[in-house]
């Protein structure tokens, strides 16, 4: 979208307007790029951690997902070494989900701006 938005802007002004025009839109993209990374760090950083406190109170001693054989050396809720294994694929899966929610987020803002892109019209110098 960068392409056709760079196209529309700069598309209807006077030549003489260029450089002031290119200044301020390359200073309102670094603003808007820099509020939309923030949000895609809150947003990987609190679902992440949301998802971390869900999987976890799953794991108890009598859940029998953690009593099958080609599981039992490598989680167990009763070692320190296992404790530490499963904090780790915990935290694995819940960054996971915390960057599935942040593509999300990138995907719906991209289709929110597409009806815009409509709106649009050029005219020929």
């Amino acid at each position: 979208m960068w392409v056709p938005l760079s196209v529309v802007t700069f598309a209807t002004l006077p030549d003489r307007l260029l450089p002031d025009a290119s200044a301020i839109f390359h200073l309102l993209r670094n603003f808007g790029s820099s509020i939309f990374i923030s949000l895609s760090v809150l947003t990987i950083v609190r679902t992440g951690s949301m998802a971390y406190a869900e999987i976890c109170e799953s794991i108890n001693p009598s859940n029998t997902a953690l009593a099958f054989d080609s599981l039992r050396g490598l989680w167990s809720v009763e070692t320190t070494r296992g404790l530490g294994a499963l904090a780790g694929e915990v935290g694995r899966q819940a960054s996971l989900i915390g960057y599935t929610n942040a593509f999300l987020m990138y995907a719906l803002a991209c289709v929110a701006a597409l009806p815009l892109m409509l709106f649009i019209k050029i005219k020929q110098r």
